[in-house]
């Protein structure tokens, strides 16, 4: 390619990325235009992302190249907008490219943490709370996530067909059939409830896939001694399923995104360690006098929520705080259907097997601590705070 048809091909990208909102000299609605050397390099996007690439020198005009659009062309953006993003993104690279972080290992460590890496034998992850390192055989790993799941009273192993083909097309086929459920329910609220059909593009679920789980293991509640003698079938472990890209994320992360401001309204609720620590703080030595702190855990809450309960508790509470949050026009029915469409088919793939969660509700999708926050408020203002006993059963 010759420099001048270089000199070209860069000046036209520079008309191209003014159409992005790079700042034009000169600019209209559909067309921008570029100054290189003697020349005038102008790019034009029609209505059907139709893009024309031309030069113009003196009072000749040359089309230098023309591409036929396949799709309408997306709306312009504001280009104050587009300017500050595009100086936040230079800023970040430039600082990212400059930045320098020392390592804190020494050469043998760092030596060491190489040939773990290089070792594909070895499955390498964080433990649950303590953020520690786990390494151990991938055989191992395998073993004690499968022996997790094995359990039939919360997870039913669907029948696979034989073979890697096949059981990826009864995969694709399971996705596309979910997929398809959602976007249906979505495609049936949104008109009645004049939702823009741009909104309602961006919340349909294209090119998915069932959520993918893995375990992490409790080696908090183990000595190192009883580690190294644990039988991988009986390890302490935390199910944690990833919904990211899954059928159900976009709604599950719209409906989390509506009721998130609930959070605000529990009055227990801490956000995290230094929430807690403040509110200790604020507390006096009077206030706390003849008191003794205790604390209480729920085991395995999330598998334990009744799943339909808790989308009834959540609509009861968004009903009494509804000045707090913001639907979109959407009625809290609205929210219903889409939690019970999306929570009641609790699907997901481990080491290419299939499984279905009977009971409770994933450790990972988006809106499983909305809904078990608002459970366990219900439970502590239905029996902590008062002095009648309540049947704990019941509300769980």
């Amino acid at each position: 390619m010759s420099d001048s048809t270089n000199e070209q091909l860069h000046a036209c990208k520079l008309a191209v990325g003014n159409t992005r909102g790079l700042a034009p000299a000169d600019h209209s609605d559909n067309e921008t235009s570029v100054v290189h050397g003697s020349n005038i390099f102008t790019v034009s996007i029609g209505d059907t992302c139709d893009v024309t690439f031309k030069k113009k020198d003196g009072s000749n005009e040359e089309v230098v190249k023309s591409i036929k659009g396949k799709s309408m062309a997306p709306p312009l953006a504001d280009a104050t907008i587009e300017n500050k993003l595009t100086t936040l993104r230079r800023d970040l690279l430039t600082i990212t490219k400059s930045a320098s972080v020392s390592s804190n290992l020494t050469p043998q460590q760092r030596s060491a943490l190489k040939d773990l890496r290089k070792n594909n034998e070895l499955h390498v992850s964080i433990a649950n709370k303590t953020a520690e390192f786990v390494v151990m055989p991938k055989q191992d790993m395998t073993q004690t996530t499968t022996a997790h799941f094995a359990n039939g009273t919360v997870y039913k192993r669907l029948t696979m067909p034989q073979g890697e083909n096949e059981a990826q097309k009864f995969i694709r086929k399971l996705t596309n059939t979910l997929e398809t459920e959602v976007n249906s329910t979505i495609k049936r609220i949104a008109p009645q409830r004049n939702i823009p059909q741009d909104a309602t593009d961006l919340l349909m679920s294209h090119h998915t896939n069932l959520p993918t789980a893995r375990v992490m293991l409790k080696t908090h509640k183990y000595s190192i001694e009883e580690i190294r003698n644990l039988n991988p079938d009986s390890m302490k472990t935390r199910p944690i399923v990833s919904g990211c890209n899954s059928p159900f994320h976009k709604a599950l992360w719209f409906v989390c995104h509506i009721l998130s401001p609930l959070m605000n309204q529990v009055p227990t609720h801490l956000k995290n360690t230094h929430d807690f620590l403040e509110s200790m703080r604020s507390l006096s030595t009077n206030d706390l006098k003849n008191l003794k702190f205790f604390t209480a855990d729920v085991e395995a809450l999330y598998t334990n929520i009744n799943v339909h309960t808790a989308i009834e508790d959540v609509l009861e509470f968004a009903k009494e705080n509804k000045s707090s949050i913001n639907t979109y026009g959407l009625h809290l029915s609205d929210i219903q259907v889409l939690l019970e469409t999306t929570l009641g088919k609790s699907y997901f793939v481990y080491n290419n097997q299939v499984y279905l969660q009977l009971l409770g509700l994933f450790m990972g999708t988006n809106p499983a601590p909305i809904l078990a926050t608002v459970k366990m408020w219900k439970l502590e203002r239905a029996s902590v705070y008062v002095d009648h006993a309540t049947n704990i059963q019941q509300i769980l």
